[in-house]
């Protein structure tokens, strides 16, 4: 069976055009991809996260941004190597299983450090995993609880909620002159070189590791600048040491002088937490 020879027609530009004026559907635009729209907006946060590490300080670290974010997000990115990998769908699977998984686990907290905890992390595990709002007061006990749960080692960074920095009229940046706070997840004095240890956003919205080993020193300094730039920094203090001690475990300090003995009890337990983590840090994580 033979086939019908096509039959070609050269046409001008001036036809063409003709064509197209006359096209009733000429006016009509194809829908936006979605698949772009996500990846700008990742660009975006990514842009935004670069930004806001540099702003504190933070330019040895590097930061990922968390998607889907969470409290759940940042200790499943911090376990397991393979959580960064996973797809959206999957993702959102592996948190649930997480969720199941941590649940079953507060079972086994009775007699430890966290046993008193242990209703509330179930509680607020479940709340996570249902995606309901976190109490604000409770937010650093349950975030604290479940790495010590899975044996990870978190400063938390606390900024303003909002992901989009304001800008005024002439596009410049407002300044964030809310309260800018620094935590642990647990008194640094304890933490080891063996477990890993991230800087992460206080809402989950990023992780941050750092670069190459040498980067963990700049934790230091980092800390001791954002203190002297108006940062709390939630130093674990023992409350139980009298100031007699406190005086005398302080004398050991070069800064030590003679007319800190007069200072305040609660000035000088704040010194002796932060003298113990930072040599912590400096001595045994680095």
């Amino acid at each position: 069976m033979s086939t019908a020879a096509a039959n070609h027609q050269n046409v001008s530009i001036a036809q063409l055009y003709e064509w197209a004026d006359k096209n009733p559907n000429r006016s009509k635009t194809l829908a936006p991809i979605g698949i772009h729209e996500e990846l700008v907006r990742k660009k975006e946060l990514s842009d935004m996260k670069e930004s806001t590490l540099g702003s504190i300080g933070l330019g040895e670290f590097e930061s990922n941004t968390l998607s889907p974010s969470g409290i759940l997000s940042v200790i499943a990115w911090a376990t397991d190597t393979t959580y960064p990998y996973l797809s959206s769908r999957a993702r959102s699977a592996y948190l649930r299983e997480l969720a199941t998984r941590l649940q079953q686990q507060t079972d086994n907290l009775a007699g430890g450090t966290l046993a008193r905890r242990r209703r509330k992390l179930h509680d607020g595990i479940g709340m996570l995993a249902n995606n309901g709002t976190v109490k604000p007061e409770e937010v650093l006990d349950l975030f604290s609880g479940l790495a010590i749960m899975c044996g990870v080692q978190l400063i938390f960074v606390q900024m303003s909620k909002v992901e989009e920095r304001e800008r005024d009229e002439e596009g410049k940046e407002i300044e964030d002159d809310g309260e800018k706070c620094i935590y642990f997840s647990s008194d640094p004095a304890s933490w080891v070189k063996e477990k890993k240890t991230f800087v992460v956003d206080y809402y989950g919205r990023w992780i941050a590791s750092p670069r190459k080993d040498e980067s963990m020193k700049t934790l230091v300094e980092w800390m001791e600048d954002l203190e002297m730039n108006g940062w709390i920094v939630g130093w674990h203090v023992d409350v139980s040491m009298t100031k007699d001690v406190l005086v005398e475990t302080l004398r050991v300090f070069p800064t030590w002088l003679s007319e800190h003995s007069k200072l305040k009890k609660d000035i000088l337990a704040r010194r002796l937490a932060k003298y113990t983590t930072l040599n912590t840090i400096n001595r045994v994580i680095c």
